[in-house]
């Protein structure tokens, strides 16, 4: 728990608005001299394709982050101590599985750059492509599909989990248990809905199916006319 601390998931800055986050968190990891602070950002994204590109919102969110550090990471020009970003999305409903990262690289056009890599390495946007109902070997995905499947059981989540050494505690097992309840109860009620819908609309159509015969029968028996049925049944 001390390697992992939450962050508020707001960032109010002045001239730049606020922006909300699903989850950040400062990761510290061992280094050579002293500990590696990382600053993450994970989003669960329902829509592959919201109308924008999915890794263009993560640069925004990561350079955000980078400019959230001036008078907290570092003050006036010590740049230097401007702390990693990770921005990692999570999107479901994607055409096939996959993992992307985009990172700052080197590219030397002329000379030998000895610029260090810690110098400018300071961001990188992490995509994670679920595609529903599909099989992989990648054990990662694995385990992200089966934590936001929307058909899954708590008890079918736990044993593909288990298949991964992943063992949930009490509390996400609570947390998993509640995504399921929510996602039947929202099945549940679009069944109903819809039944509902259906009922309404066959009353309708049987009406009008019953009217219809009404006017043929009387139009045959020579009660109305021809032209006069029609126009009735044109209203």
């Amino acid at each position: 728990p001390r390697e992992i601390q939450g962050l508020s998931n707001e960032s109010v800055i002045a001239g730049e608005g606020k922006v909300t986050y699903d989850i950040r968190f400062v990761v510290y990891r061992p280094g050579k001299i002293q500990k590696i602070k990382l600053m993450i950002n994970i989003e669960a994204q329902k829509k592959w394709n919201p109308g924008y590109e999915i890794v263009t919102r993560g640069i925004f969110y990561c350079a955000r982050m980078i400019s959230g550090q001036k008078h907290t990471e570092f003050e006036h020009s010590d740049y230097d101590k401007i702390k990693k970003v990770y921005s990692i999305w999570i999107c479901m409903n994607a055409p096939e599985n996959g993992i992307a990262d985009y990172q700052i690289v080197r590219k030397n056009h002329l000379g030998e750059n000895q610029v260090s890599r810690q110098a400018y390495d300071k961001l990188a946007v992490v995509v994670v492509g679920l595609k529903p109902g599909s099989e992989t070997n990648h054990r990662l995905v694995q385990v992200l599909s089966a934590l936001f499947s929307e058909s899954m059981s708590l008890s079918e989540k736990e044993e593909r989990l288990k298949a991964c050494d992943v063992i949930l505690t009490e509390e996400a097992r609570k947390e998993a248990g509640s995504m399921c309840n929510l996602g039947e109860g929202i099945w549940e009620r679009g069944v109903e809905a819809g039944i509902q819908t259906g009922i309404q609309q066959g009353i309708q159509t049987g009406i009008q199916q019953g009217q219809t015969q009404v006017i043929v029968q009387l139009i045959r028996n020579g009660t109305i006319s021809v032209e006069a049925g029609a126009e009735v049944l044109k209203k």
